[in-house]
């Protein structure tokens, strides 16, 4: 029969690959979940039919940057884009509020989605811009994304943006309007806020 320690080796020696095999399906995932970051995974690698229900919380996106900006009273602008004027701000970190109040410092670099909604007041001439702005930390300004609608004498007009972009550290982020109506026009409160930007952090930059 042998002893206990020779019967012992006998029964892991014929069973080493069984054993092995036991170890990495009990212990691979604790592994993968130790060694595999963000940065291993490629872009879009991992679609919503990926997540299961109720995999992803709330509270992992709330903890995400974010930025609300939202205008109630009525701004009046002229043929020249300028900056939409915000009365009330949210902002998480990784992004920063300017002291200006109408626009936002970006802290964390990433792939950020970006929304922007105008209401104006009806008029029949001209067309009415929305544009969203991004401001190096050196360097001219660009802007990533637009809408131009015609005007609607009937009732308000609204100019919607949705866009993702890049955003790197120190670069800011301003909501533009502009009209062609000829004279002065003015942003109306409608649907409770007369302009809106919002900034949402989505994922690191790139990599290469």
């Amino acid at each position: 029969m042998g002893t206990f320690t020779e019967r012992t080796l006998r029964f892991l020696r014929s069973n080493a690959v069984a054993l092995l095999a036991l170890f990495v399906a009990l212990g691979g995932s604790a592994y993968a979940a130790a060694k595999i970051g963000s940065s291993d995974i490629k872009r879009n690698a991992v679609e919503s039919r990926h997540i299961g229900k109720n995999e992803v919380r709330v509270a992992d996106v709330a903890s995400l940057p974010r930025a609300e900006l939202t205008a109630n009273s009525s701004q009046s602008f002229s043929d020249a884009a300028e900056n939409v004027e915000f009365d009330d701000a949210r902002v998480s970190r990784g992004l920063r509020l300017l002291t200006n109040g109408d626009s936002v410092l970006v802290k964390q670099p990433g792939v950020y989605a970006i929304t922007g909604e105008l209401h104006w007041e009806s008029n029949s001439d001209g067309a009415r811009v929305a544009e969203l702005r991004i401001d190096p930390a050196a360097g001219d300004s660009r802007y990533v994304s637009s809408d131009v609608r015609p005007a609607n004498p009937a009732t308000n007009t609204t100019n919607q943006i949705a866009t993702t972009v890049e955003l790197g550290r120190n670069e800011i982020v301003s909501l533009d309007a502009g009209q062609q109506s000829g004279d002065e026009l003015t942003l109306a409160d409608f649907s409770g806020f007369s302009a809106r930007m919002t900034i949402q952090y989505v994922s690191p930059p790139p990599r290469g």
